[in-house]
């Protein structure tokens, strides 16, 4: 039979391990666990349980904040206001977009518009691809070195699989002409 204990002040127990074997309920409006690291072998996490509204009320962001002492926290949060993930590392002044939109197999971006002034970090490598400016109708494609010399080919209103010439071959070409 359940017995209700009620205390008036704190109430401690002090153990050298506490094992609780059922479901633990804290009614509280906060619960802190004061622990070097954490094990949690649930492979789901909910936050914001039991939100009745559409989308995420208050704040409109849910997600992990970590405190970094004196430098501004990090946070990974789900923003309700633009439906992305986002990520900052200055405590919310500068946000990055984690996921800009799926392709239609959904495996990875379809489009990386949000970054208006990306910068690769390592080579780009486009093996089989192409390199397409739907607006003006150009596209560049890279393949083997013809007689233009330079291995890259442009396709445009004019021009189908053209190769650019590089500086060389065109001193060679001006002087023979």
């Amino acid at each position: 039979m359940p017995a209700v204990k009620q205390v008036s002040d704190h109430y401690y127990i002090t153990a050298p391990e506490v094992t609780i074997t059922g479901n633990l309920t804290v009614a509280g409006t906060q619960a802190s666990i004061s622990s070097t690291d954490s094990v949690v072998t649930d492979r789901i996490i909910v936050l914001n349980n039991g939100e009745t509204n559409t989308g995420i009320t208050g704040q409109l962001m849910s997600g992990f904040e970590v405190d970094r002492g004196t430098l501004p926290n990090a946070r990974l949060v789900f923003d309700e206001a633009d439906d992305k993930f986002k990520l900052t590392t200055d405590g919310g002044s500068t946000w990055l977009f984690l996921l800009t939109g799926l392709s239609s197999s959904g495996t990875g971006l379809s489009a990386v518009v949000d970054d208006t002034s990306p910068e690769l970090g390592g080579n780009l490598s486009i093996t089989g691809f192409s390199l397409t400016d739907s607006v003006s109708n150009v596209t560049l494609t890279f393949n083997t070195v013809s007689s233009g010399g330079s291995g890259v080919f442009v396709t445009n209103d004019t021009a189908t699989n053209e190769e650019l010439v590089t500086k060389r071959k065109a001193i060679v070409y001006s002087l023979i002409f």
